[in-house]
């Protein structure tokens, strides 16, 4: 049995909220209160992961299939293993577009999509070639000894520029509640919070689960409490309108910062930070994906699957969508709500049916 330690799986966790939310400015929909947009959803966030944690909890040593299918049985296992598998794709294609668009962009203009997504799939094969265990010790090193000192350092450079001006974020509650409810439910809640679910097919690796509900709260709302400053940076630094208009707004702060002859810019600190996020959150996104199928057909010979899911991703990346345009078809989509299925609705109802389950028993 593999196993993956306490500070491995906060490493992972912590880095998988960061992941790619901080590319884009969340809830900007909301205008100057995006920020409590992020809080509201949040809230929300940790509800969802209480949800997991209770089903989770009710069979400790059985991943999200193996669950659903002591509850519901092999009839229905079959399908909804295999939508589970498409979903988590579906999330790793997304993930892919993020970290593939921001390096074209910043980082190699040069170098065609396909070929970085293409060098990106190559690296994510050899992680999970290495395996649960060796993933979460790398997390754990570069989380720890990388990540959150740069996070660190970038908070204290932002702080130190004179580059905030808070009035951006006034005023408050301008247009009430409704649209920060409406942008913290159906767009917030499902990502980063919903995508939480993924760790359904990751807990049960864990060596003890005396802390996992505090691991898991823990790095949940740090994360969530990392994206909301990295919101208010945005609108501060930007304000509404160029956060709104700007493709990656927090590489655009990334070069307003100066510290006169210390430091010209945070580019190459935030390029780091965004990119590694990136890829961890990636690499467990296609590893649920692949155990998901794996488990529902009970297949052995798993790194053929994972050669098969990875030509899949990029097959997919390179043919049958333009990026830019299907992220900016999804903010007007009902895909959030079809992600509430997987994340919300179908969870529940397992819960449910545990609770159920656990009144007969008794």
């Amino acid at each position: 049995m593999k196993f993956i330690s306490d500070n491995q799986l906060f490493a992972i966790m912590l880095t998988f909220v960061i992941g790619n939310s901080t590319i884009y400015p969340m809830g900007i929909e909301a205008k100057q209160d995006a920020w409590i947009a992020v809080l509201l959803a949040l809230l929300m966030g940790i509800i969802l992961v209480k949800i997991y944690l209770e089903i989770q909890a009710s069979f400790p040593d059985k991943n999200l299939i193996e669950i659903i299918e002591v509850l519901l049985g092999r009839f229905i296992t079959v399908p909804l293993g295999l939508l589970y598998s498409c979903y988590f794709l579906y999330i790793s294609l997304l993930n892919l577009f993020d970290i593939s668009i921001f390096l074209k962009s910043r980082l190699l203009e040069d170098a065609s999509l396909s070929a970085i997504q293409i060098m990106i799939l190559m690296i994510i094969l050899y992680l999970l070639f290495l395996g649960i265990e060796t993933m979460a010790r790398f997390t754990e090193v570069i989380t720890y000894f990388l990540i959150i000192p740069l996070v660190i350092i970038g908070i204290f450079l932002i702080i130190g520029s004179g580059e905030l001006n808070f009035d951006n974020l006034k005023p408050i509650l301008s247009q009430g509640l409704k649209p920060i409810i409406k942008v913290s439910f159906s767009q917030l809640l499902t990502f980063p919070f919903g995508d939480m679910i993924t760790f359904l097919m990751v807990w049960h690796y864990l060596k003890s689960r005396d802390y996992l509900n505090e691991i898991s709260f823990t790095s949940t709302i740090i994360g969530g409490i990392l994206v909301c400053l990295s919101v208010i940076n945005m609108i501060a630094i930007l304000g509404v309108q160029l956060t709104k208009h700007t493709t990656i707004p927090i590489m655009s702060i990334s070069t307003i910062i100066d510290l006169g002859e210390i430091i010209h810019g945070m580019d190459p600190l935030v390029a780091i930070i965004l990119f590694i996020t990136g890829i961890i959150k990636l690499a467990f996104t296609c590893y649920a994906s692949v155990l998901s199928f794996i488990t529902t057909f009970k297949i052995k010979k798993r790194k053929l699957v994972l050669i098969f899911f990875i030509l899949t991703l990029i097959l997919i990346a390179n043919n049958s969508f333009n990026p830019v345009s299907f992220l900016i078809f999804l903010k007007d989509s009902p895909e959030n709500y079809i992600q509430l299925i997987f994340e919300l609705a179908i969870p529940i109802i397992l819960l449910l049916i545990c609770y159920k389950k656990k009144k007969k028993s008794v």
